[in-house]
């Protein structure tokens, strides 16, 4: 459930402040290394960026589908298929603009799911649209102060939506910048 209720995760333990621990660093940004670099063939880049950033965002993406009940879900990003330095350079661009659509699917679903479910329970909607992850904490912070422990899991959604959002940019540019940089193969 996405909006509105309890005070804890499933596990039972206040999940504040303990979105990814792992994934960001002191100063809230992301430590996640979408791809290692090592790869300088087209083939080795695209096998590379399918099962690093591409199988990553898609599991993030199931993270936030896992959540909605009322509306439709997320859909996830399509695997890289490349096989000239041309078709990686056409891949990068759809990957970028995968980017933008992601984040406005995740941000307008997680929005109708509170908003459902609100309307269910309290009768009303209580999240206004958001569309980068700086309104959607703002969003989120607002809740918090109008509703209190009645929204916290509507206040943890868009949280963590918007830290899902930035882990998944982190992905998909680190993907297409690989992209970007493939070299042919030497004996092709």
């Amino acid at each position: 459930m996405v909006g509105l209720s309890g005070c804890a995760d499933d596990t039972g333990q206040e999940s504040e402040g303990d979105d990814n621990p792992d994934e960001t660093d002191d100063n809230g940004e992301s430590d996640v290394d979408p791809i290692d670099g090592s790869a300088e063939s087209v083939d080795e880049t695209v096998e590379e960026v399918n099962s690093g950033p591409i199988a990553d965002t898609n599991e993030n993406v199931e993270t936030i589908n896992a959540e909605l009940e009322n509306v439709d879900e997320v859909e996830g990003i399509d695997d890289v298929a490349a096989e000239t330095v041309d078709e990686a350079q056409d891949e990068a661009d759809r990957l970028e603009s995968e980017v933008d659509r992601l984040q406005d699917d995740i941000f307008t679903q997680v929005v109708a799911e509170i908003n459902a479910q609100s309307e269910e329970l309290l009768g009303e909607e209580i999240a206004d649209p958001v569309e980068t992850p700086d309104e959607a904490r703002d969003e989120a912070q607002e809740i918090d102060d109008e509703f209190g422990n009645a929204a916290e899991e509507a206040v943890e959604a868009l949280n963590d939506a918007a830290d899902n959002v930035e882990e998944n940019q982190t992905h998909l540019n680190g993907a297409a910048d690989a992209l970007e940089d493939v070299e042919e193969d030497e004996d092709e």
